[in-house]
């Protein structure tokens, strides 16, 4: 499965630095913030998306692509969430 990333500054009280991995098809991240806003309590603002470009990665489970996308990030995220395999958008992984 292929995931994009997206990064979003999220404000829950404070600011937050988020990374989500959404569908490879979501051009507008669109679709991430949805994973945000199902996947994060109490959201006040999502950011528009922060990163110009089209960076997808690969991986057999969600727990693979959410690592490879740690180790990619190198630290640098919050909180990492990630399209479940199901695309369902209601109940992402949060890594």
């Amino acid at each position: 499965m292929k995931r994009k990333i997206f990064n979003f500054e999220v404000t829950i009280g404070k600011t937050i630095d988020v990374t989500v991995l959404s569908d490879e098809d979501d051009s507008w991240g669109d679709r991430a913030k949805r994973l945000i806003s199902n996947g994060i309590e109490d959201v006040q603002h999502i950011s528009l998306p922060s990163s110009v470009e089209e960076i997808t990665i690969e991986g057999d489970t969600v727990e693979e692509i959410g690592t490879k996308a740690n180790e990619y990030m190198g630290g640098w995220s919050s909180k990492t969430l990630v399209l479940n395999d199901k695309e369902d958008y209601e109940n992402p992984y949060t890594c």
